[in-house]
């Protein structure tokens, strides 16, 4: 989230002229200071950055660097900030809106004639805008030509996104991203590719007769075009031909003839009326010229040499084919098939009457499968979804890997355009299952579609037996597998070693055997961890021609019907270890494994494969995959020509079996099709939220017997039948799918979507959703949980809608249950003339928003706080249960510094102190903190003994905190009982050699309940009321104390501890009531002391109301009149009735002035006025800073927001970090605040630099007195994109008096060349990033702030100085010293209550005893009368010196011995004879 800047700074009071700053720089001088006391300061350490946080992968960087990546040419995705056609909604001059949505309701419309609205390329304003980004697309081409000499253009974006891909170095590619205009830079990614029955599966053929249809006629999907974004297609197949086996003859949409693509060029003949595009793409295909790899002269075109694109196409669109026998894969790179004995009567896509437009951006080859060319480019990608957006399809499929963070992939974002484009895209869901959370298709705008089976399997059943040689006999074994027979020798994979995956188990068959491993056998490999046909090409790669795969106990349990390259089998694991058995004795081993025939088997089918990828959405709070249709063995067209397919064995084919969400994608992409024909007016999201809320739900998970969730099927599997009967539709805008960003302050759980998450529930969530109506209908609505705990309430609970009429639905999720489990329920709308409808919902439920950890910096020793604005679930008994508070544990040592820092336990002699703990069962809370260093760098580690063998190892490390810094901390909530060793790592000492001491604490918290920790609130409380718990402690405590304790609270004496444990850090600070003043010297009666009692800033949530008392001594009295806030009582004691008010929440912050408007902002003087100091000049030179992103730690003193740290870290960026965490793009300039790492900073001139030590420009830091010195000299940006170049140093005045600034930013040597285009930030930010401020800005995240060019010139200063909330309060009085006064220290307490804080107690304040009443007699001071003071008056009457009349005791005018008599009678202490 970004914050607003705290403060405004105009743009007067940053102007300045050269002239003038360097005038008062020179010309006033506020502190002077001796130049001897400067003193150079190493770094002490550079680069650990040992907590830098990888690349958060929800946040849109501009560009990341990718360490240990070759210098060298690479195709590179840049994205420029203008809109792509697609999306852009105008505010530019003189341009319109080109977005097809901008004018169109958000609702969908009821069904009607008129087509969806679709984006016209020919329309003038998309025309006039094309050419608008065409412009900006050359101007960046040329900027960017000047900073990358390789750059190469490999295709360029307007309409999907606004971009260009380009071949450029890493280098250069950071170069490029520095560029004005430029959005993001992202290498380009490769992206890897993710039916008979199927379309009566999901009642595709209802549709086609028009039994479903509004008008009662059916549709195939003519005259809809659907695009397959894959390798391509197969031209010749019999899937794509103009005229299908039912006698259709496909018309163009386009027109006769009018292709597009390679069609609409030099090969018009591989397209027709069905087949109207076929699209290649260079990234692709100039690598065809690769001979090695592929045949010589091969068209460059988008054939497809793979066969995932033609199946995906043929699954979607596929013509009615009659007789379709089935196949196994041919020998060679070219077969059309062997036919087996079995035969589909019938096979199709879902959309068989559809046109098709292939658009290839695969390479044949896999690269997980050793192929030279493999898997999917970016760019490549990128292009086919700008060409098809550009043609006017209106479905797309994308069976391909790919998403993450929506907002933050480029093919995510090309996908929103192609639907605010009027497309609808379907996508597969990966194929990773079915672990949770394992799919990547994340984005809320697209389909993605997990695979089920189809209930049709045809099986081949088969044998292997007449087994001979070996030791012992071995009888036939059952198993399947549609391939054919072989009688050969058998040997086991386990027994080969495979040169090609040296580290692996050559059993299980993971990578190609190498050619001559085997000589014809057939090779048994163990089932496991890749696809099963993939064992076989692997062997078939190392000579083998037959082919068993066993499975093993307790693996996978199926027996499929795979087709082999070679002839196979796969047995169960019993079988299996039969066989294996056998081969491990003997030898001469041969077998023969029999044809297959093939039989059609039906069942229920709807249970989910175990590879499809699954929820939750770990992104974003919404509902993926969507929904679910047949990916398993779905028979469908392939490719007779398998080229390039160099690391693994080609299996060409016409048809074959494959299995993969890639293959339920095209199911779900045809069904749009259908609905897209039947209602022409329907959007994308109308088509969805038909096919979504009439899915069914009867689904299982891949063991056939557990119902699935939303996770595993999103809505359910498709019923396009019924998705084209329904009453209610729902539509969204690309707006608002913009809008919900997270990352931009969006919330996704807002979008108009079928679905409702919320990974984070308290007690209840809402959501609304907008329903619209197809038809007229009355409707009920409800709601019900699925998962125990879970309730659904809806409003309203019925309405009656027209067509076109809309109604909002308020859906509330209610849970009396709490976890990190997901929470399942379901929202029902039925009406008479719909289907009925669902929408799936899915909470974690959290029972209340208590906090884990509660943090008190206490100023009493018996005191309470409220944690405020808690809200529940309903509570009937409110309990708690408190382990009380544990004083911590401190010890100071001494170590040395780690000699190998690289490993904490390596040697526990070596630079580490150890703390062995025992912690019981049960035990609630352990901590260990490093509260004091001489170290800058410690490190703290907890480590568990694991095994139980006495000896600390990295493997049992539990907890860690190792920043670079040295005061760390780590705490465990309810750790496990055993050993525990508390590591403290010297990491990097403050001198070589120096024994570095430090103070670590630790505390245990067990399972005992405690009595001086109390926890207090109502009893009952409604259910989403908002209350408050009262925190007490009662504790034995002084200033520096640290405690730790915890406790539990639930909802009932039944239900205790079920809002959770809340662990308490506990600060003793000095106390909130004290006395102040007093007076130097000896008083005497009638001498007057000022005093005041200090009541505390208060930064509680609560007022605080204080009756305050103090009783006078003997020996003074209040002077009258000089009680001004206080009364006097009758026994004469002082009291005061103070409210102290809250101020929690303000925070500290800077005023900020500059030289040319402050007369006191300015340099120290050190002999060089109050300008520039440049620390060269006195003999410092740079530190070991050198280099490209360079964090070096100094040892120092410095201030942030009025905080002291005794270390701090120093970018090449130009910023200070005082957190340790410069974030994993230091050199990407932030607006501050900004709660993006890098937090806890200073930023005199925050922008893309480098050190660079032999071109003298470098990094030097000094100390002198109260000041700490950075400058940085010499800096110039990276890369050299500019010739700008400047010095600037920070001076940090630990020790302010009166107006001097706290921190000084100064600027020398100046030259500005691209100051308005070079990223630039200056200003401060807190720790925690909420707050801060830009004095001057240069980026993309806001328009311009200040203006550098003016402002930072030679001789500039900025001064900072610290506005720190407090309203402590000085409740003042003076006493004068009486006659009666006996001497000695004046003592002066307080006594303070908090009447309206329940739970508190009386505070007695620390003694005052700062001003001292002399004692007659005293000679020496020491407030008492004794030997030493008679002798020393004695001893001055006898040399006859001068002496105070003060020991004129008898008062006749002199000091004699008559006096010492006197006082030897006034003597305070006994035997005071004078000798």
């Amino acid at each position: 989230m970004k914050h607003t800047l705290s403060i405004a700074v105009s743009a007067a009071l940053m102007s300045m002229s050269a002239h003038s700053a360097n005038e008062l720089a020179e010309g006033i001088s506020k502190f002077d200071v001796s130049s001897v006391a400067i003193k150079s300061v190493d770094a002490t350490s550079v680069n650990k950055n040992k907590n830098q946080k990888a690349p958060v992968a929800n946040i849109a960087q501009r560009f990341v660097v990718e360490k240990g990546i070759e210098n060298k040419p690479y195709v590179y995705i840049v994205r420029l900030t203008d809109q792509p056609v697609a999306t852009y909604d105008g505010g530019i001059k003189d341009l319109k809106a080109t977005n097809p949505k901008k004018t169109t309701s958000a609702l969908a419309r009821a069904q009607g004639a008129q087509k969806a609205g679709k984006l016209d390329v020919e329309a003038p304003e998309v025309k006039a805008y094309v050419s608008y980004l065409k412009g900006v697309q050359s101007s960046f081409i040329t900027r960017a030509s000047r900073v990358a000499n390789s750059l190469r253009v490999i295709e360029s974006y307007k309409y999907s996104v606004n971009g260009v891909a380009v071949r450029v170095t890493p280098d250069e590619a950071e170069a490029i991203s520095k560029l004005p205009g430029v959005e993001r830079v992202e290498r380009e990614t490769m992206y890897k590719m993710d039916t008979d029955t199927g379309p009566v599966k999901i009642g595709a053929p209802n549709v086609w007769d028009g039994s479903v249809t509004n008008s009662g006629v059916g549709t195939l999907g003519e005259g809809i075009i659907i695009a397959t974004i894959d390798s391509g297609v197969n031209t010749g197949s019999r899937s794509f031909a103009d005229i299908g086996d039912d006698g259709y003859d496909h018309t163009n949409p386009r027109g006769a003839g009018v292709y597009v693509g390679d069609c609409a060029g030099d090969y018009p003949e591989i397209c027709n009326d069905k087949l109207i595009g076929v699209r290649s793409y260079t990234r692709i295909t100039d690598d065809y010229g690769d001979t090695d790899v592929f045949p010589p002269n091969l068209p460059r075109n988008g054939e497809d040499y793979s066969g995932h694109g033609s199946h995906t196409a043929g699954t979607f669109a596929g013509n009615i084919l009659s007789n379709v026998p089935v196949l196994t894969p041919g020998a060679g790179e070219e077969s059309h098939g062997i036919p087996g004995s079995f035969e589909f009567a019938q096979i199709s896509g879902v959309a068989p009457h559809a046109n098709i437009i292939a658009y290839q951006i695969c390479y044949p080859g896999r690269s997980d499968a050793g192929d030279t060319y493999g898997d999917c480019p970016g760019a490549a990608i990128l292009a086919g979804i700008e060409d098809a957006i550009t043609d006017g399809v209106d479905v797309m499929n994308y069976s391909i890997s790919g998403g993450g963070y929506p907002w933050s992939s480029d093919v995510d974002m090309a996908f929103l355009s192609a639907r605010n484009a009027g497309i609808f895209v379907a996508t597969s869901a990966g194929n990773s299952g079915p672990d949770a959370a394992t799919t990547s298709k994340h984005a809320p705008w697209y389909t993605a579609v997990a695979a089920s089976t189809h209930g049709r399997e045809i099986d081949y059943s088969k044998e292997i037996g007449q087994f001979t040689g070996g030791d012992s006999e071995l009888g036939m074994l059952t198993g399947n597998s549609n391939s054919l027979g072989i009688t050969a020798s058998i040997v086991y994979a386990g027994d080969y070693a495979n040169a090609n995956d040296p580290a692996g188990d050559p059993a299980q068959c993971l990578q190609p055997f190498p050619e001559g491993t085997f000589s014809g056998e057939i090779v048994l490999c163990d089932r496991g961890a890749i696809a099963r046909v993939e064992k076989a090409q692997n062997v078939a790669s190392g000579g083998a021609e037959g082919f068993v795969l066993g499975n093993l106990l307790n693996g996978g349990s199926s027996v499929d019907n795979d087709a082999y390259v070679i002839p196979g089998i796969h047995i169960d694991a019993v079988q299996a270890e039969l066989l294996r058995n056998w081969l491990a004795s003997g030898e001469g081993h041969m077998a023969t494994i029999t044809p297959s025939e093939g039989e059609l088997v039906l069942s229920a089918g709807d249970d989910l494969a175990d590879f499809s990828s699954r929820g939750p959405n770990p992104s974003i709070s919404t509902i993926t995959p969507q929904v679910a249709a047949p990916g398993v063995s779905i028979y469908a067209a392939s490719a007779d020509q398998k080229f390039g397919h160099d690391g693994h064995i080609a299996d060409p084919s016409d048809f074959a079996f494959l299995s993969g969400t890639s293959m339920a994608s095209p199911h779900v992409a045809g069904a749009a099709a259908l609905l897209m024909a039947a209602n022409p007016s329907w959007t994308p999201d109308n088509i969805r939220s038909a096919l979504m809320m009439t899915a069914t739900t009867n689904m299982r998970k891949e063991d056939g017997e557990t119902p699935a969730d939303w996770f595993d099927m999103g809505s359910g599997r498709i019923q396009v039948d019924l998705a084209n009967q329904t009453g209610l539709v729902m539509d969204e805008s690309g707006a608002n799918y913009l809008a919900a960003n997270p990352n931009e302050e969006g919330d996704p759980k807002t979008l108009n979507i079928p679905s409702m998450a919320d990974d984070n529930c308290v007690g209840a969530c809402r959501w609304t959703r907008t329903v619209t109506a197809t038809k007229d209908g009355s409707w009920s609505v409800s709601g019900v949980g699925i998962s125990d705990g879970v309730s659904v309430t809806v409003s309203p609970e019925s309405f009656d809608l027209v067509a076109g009429a809309s109604q909002v639905i308020t859906v509330t999720a209610s849970a009396d249950v709490s976890g990190d489990e997901f929470l399942f329920a379901q929202l029902n709308l039925t009406s008479d003339n719909s289907p009925d409808l669902h929408m799936p919902i899915a909470v974690i439920a959290t029972t209340s928003n208590i906090p884990n950890e509660f943090n008190i910096s206490a100023d009493r020793s018996a005191d309470t706080r409220v944690i405020s604005d808690l809200v529940a679930v309903e509570i009937n008994g409110f309990t708690a249960r408190s382990y009380g508070l544990t004083k911590a544990t401190g010890v100071t040592e001494s170590i040395l510094e780690d000699s190998d820092n690289s490993n904490a336990l390596d040697d526990l002699e070596d630079g580490v102190h150890v703390i062995t703990l025992e912690v019981p069962e049960n035990a609630k809370y352990l901590v260990a903190e490093i509260t004091a260093s001489e170290s800058p760098d410690l490190d703290l580690f907890v480590v568990r003994d694991a095994n139980e063998n006495g000896i600390p190892e990295t493997n049992e490390i539990v907890g860690s905190s190792a920043t670079g810094t040295a005061l760390e901390k780590v705490s465990l909530v309810e750790p496990q009982s055993g050993t525990y060793w508390i590591v403290t790592q010297n990491w990097s000492a403050s001198a070589p050699g120096a024994s570095d001491e430090f103070t670590i604490v630790t505390a245990l918290i067990d399972g005992e309940l405690g009595d001086n920790l109390t926890v207090d609130a109502p009893s009952s409380i409604a259910a989403i009321t908002p209350f408050d718990i009262r925190v007490g402690w009662d504790i034995d405590a002084v200033a520096g104390d640290k405690y730790f304790g915890a406790f539990d609270v639930g909802s009932s004496a039944d239900s205790a501890g079920n809002f959770g444990l809340v662990v308490v850090n506990l600060d003793r600070i000095a106390d909130d009531v004290q006395v102040v003043g007093g007076r130097d010297g000896f008083l005497v009666a009638g001498d007057q002391i000022d005093y005041a009692i200090q009541v505390g800033a208060n930064f509680t949530s609560e007022d605080r109301l204080y009756d305050i008392a103090l009783s006078l001594p003997d020996g003074v009295k209040l002077v009258e009149g000089s009680l001004a806030d206080g009364t006097v009582s009758d026994d004469g004691t002082l009291t005061w009735n103070v409210v102290q008010e809250s101020i929690r929440g303000q925070a500290a912050s800077y005023s900020v002035t500059t030289n040319e408007n402050d007369a006191f902002c300015a340099n120290p003087n050190f002999g060089q006025g109050s300008g520039y100091l440049d620390l060269a000049s006195f003999g410092i030179g740079f530190s070991d800073a050198d280099g490209d992103t360079v964090t070096a730690n100094f040892n120092v003193p410095a201030s942030l927001l009025g905080q002291a740290y005794d270390s701090i870290g120093v970018t090449d960026d130009g910023f200070i970090s005082f957190s340790g965490d410069v974030g994993a793009t230091p050199w990407v300039n932030q607006l501050m605040p900004d709660e993006n790492p890098a937090n806890g900073l200073l930023a005199p001139f925050w922008r893309d630099m480098i050190f660079d030590n032999a071109n003298e420009s470098g990094l030097s830091v000094a100390t002198a007195g109260a000041f700490t010195i950075i400058e940085w000299d010499n800096m110039r940006p990276y890369a050299a994109v500019a010739d700008d170049i400047l010095d600037f140093q920070v001076i940090f005045n630990n020790a302010p008096v009166g107006n001097e600034p706290d921190i000084i930013f100064s600027y020398g040597d100046v030259t500005h060349v691209m100051a308005d285009t070079l990223g630039t930030s200056i200003g401060f930010e807190s720790i925690d990033g909420m707050t801060g401020l830009t004095t001057h800005y240069v980026g993309d995240a806001s328009e311009s702030i200040g203006n550098i060019e003016t402002d930072i010139v030679s001789g500039s200063q900025i001064c900072l100085r610290l506005q720190d909330p407090d309203n402590t309060k000085l409740l003042t009085f003076t006493l004068e010293v009486t006659e009666d006064n006996a001497g000695g220290p004046i003592q002066l307490l307080a006594l303070s209550t908090l009447p309206n804080n329940i739970g508190t107690k009386m505070a007695v304040s620390p003694v005052n005893d700062n001003a001292v009443v002399a004692v007659a007699g005293d000679w020496d001071g020491d407030s008492d009368v004794d030997m030493l003071d008679i002798r020393a008056l004695t001893r001055a009457i006898q040399l006859r010196q001068d002496i105070d009349m003060s020991f004129d005791f008898n008062e006749d005018g002199q000091v004699n011995y008559t006096d010492v008599r006197l006082l030897q009678g006034m003597c305070t202490r006994s035997r005071c004879a004078v000798n």
